[in-house]
């Protein structure tokens, strides 16, 4: 990781820095050779030479440990940074400049207290002391730095501690990931599920979601608020209680209407509309119409049933209302056609002067 390999090269410089100020025997020492185990008690050009070896032969290994560790560093498709406990940064990549617009040599005149967010800097200090008491290796979060024109940038950072041979404290290494196009995304998501739920909330009808399982089982997922007015249930009891919404439909509408549909949604049947009668809390009798689409869902392996219901009760007494006046109307033409058909062969009228209105001949 960029975390072992910058350890890695902080050591090699230490290690280099240590080896220049020590004598020529603790130099072999600290490359890991032994002069009594390794070479035969010799003196003059032969010792030099072994040295001189080992010496250009780490000193490779150091060169090549820190070309890595550069290479990484400035060519990485995240931003990069060094800060040292007071936060003051130590080292930035061009990717952290550019993400702020900073300069390099502006960034080192700046902490990274400087760039964060005011909102952020309480929750990154509490996530630091975790790092520094050595609770954990790395942490990762979500912060907004201020750029150079004042606007917020939403990152992900990782970040970790590099300590010295000791354990103390040297710098934190942070890996700085721009996620702006994601919060973005998130934030017209939300803007979009908070406007639909305005919408489920302020509509009189209830809209439900459910599974439907091949056995039949039905496991609800989803009830709108509309639920309390047209059902009389709140949305948590009809869904935490799968049976209590069958249990209140008329029993001859689920056995003739329900439980047919069921079985039309089993068969591939997508949409439908059904009406049926439903026992309300307040012991009415309440007609709902449903508007049900379903699909199959092949990983769950059960239907994705939706269905939006409506109270249709006014509407089904208008309708009873009017066959009523049907028949009554259809009952007085039968009693009128009776008594037309009995009346005599012809029929006056007049008025009471005794004048001639009109005559009727009826047909038999």
């Amino acid at each position: 990781s960029l975390h072992c390999l910058w350890q890695q090269r902080q050591c090699t410089l230490q290690q280099a820095a240590l080896q220049q100020a020590d004598p020529i025997d603790g130099r072999v020492l600290s490359a890991g050779t032994a002069v009594d185990q390794t070479f035969p008690p010799v003196t003059g050009v032969r010792l030099r030479h072994s040295l001189k070896h080992l010496w250009q032969q780490r000193q490779r290994v150091l060169q090549t440990t820190l070309n890595q560790a550069d290479s990484i560093f400035e060519q990485a498709a995240v931003g990069i940074n060094l800060a040292d406990p007071s936060g003051r940064f130590l080292r930035v990549n061009q990717r952290f400049c550019d993400l702020l617009g900073y300069t390099e040599a502006e960034l080192l005149q700046l902490t990274y207290q400087q760039v964060t967010h005011p909102e952020d800097l309480a929750p990154q200090a509490e996530r630091e002391q975790q790092l520094f008491a050595q609770e954990t290796d790395a942490i990762a979060f979500e912060k907004r730095y201020l750029t150079k024109t004042g606007d917020s940038v939403w990152t992900r950072v990782t970040l970790s501690i590099l300590r010295d041979a000791a354990g103390n404290p040297l710098s934190d290494l942070a890996v700085v990931e721009d996620i702006r196009d994601r919060k973005q995304l998130e934030q017209a998501l939300a803007a979009s599920q908070a406007q639909l739920k305005d919408v489920l909330n302020q509509a009189q009808a209830c809209i439900a979601s459910f599974h439907l399982s091949p056995n039949f089982e039905v496991a609800y997922e989803y009830y709108s608020p509309g639920a309390v007015d047209l059902y009389g249930y709140s949305p948590e009891a009809l869904q935490n209680d799968p049976d209590l919404w069958r249990s209140r439909v008329v029993e001859e509408d689920l056995e003739t209407i329900i439980i047919p549909a069921m079985q039309a949604v089993m068969a591939g049947q997508t949409q439908t509309t059904l009406e049926f009668r439903f026992r309300h809390s307040d012991g009415s009798i309440r007609w709902i119409q449903e508007n049900c689409t379903a699909r199959w869902d092949h990983p769950q392996a059960c239907w994705l049933v939706t269905t939006v219901g409506v109270d249709i009760s006014d509407r089904k007494r208008i309708e009873a209302e009017h066959t009523q006046v049907v028949a009554d109307l259809e009952k007085s033409e039968r009693r009128h056609r009776t008594l037309v058909q009995a009346l005599p062969d012809l029929l006056m009228r007049m008025n009471r002067e005794g004048q001639f209105l009109d005559s009727f001949a009826p047909t038999h």
